[in-house]
């Protein structure tokens, strides 16, 4: 997963989730915005991901 992630050109960041974030098995990853013609500004978003 880390290596796809890094591979990823809309992932700008990534890093283990913090314990009270989910902990071991838990990334938190930081997309770059979209450019794409829109009457709103692009943002960026953060997503954690847990393995069960």
């Amino acid at each position: 997963v880390l290596r796809w992630l890094g591979q990823k050109q809309e992932v700008a960041a990534f890093a283990q989730a913090r314990p009270a974030d989910g902990g071991a098995g838990a990334l938190l990853v930081l997309l770059r915005a979209v450019d794409k013609p829109t009457s709103r500004p692009a943002t960026k978003r953060v997503v954690a991901l847990r393995r069960d």
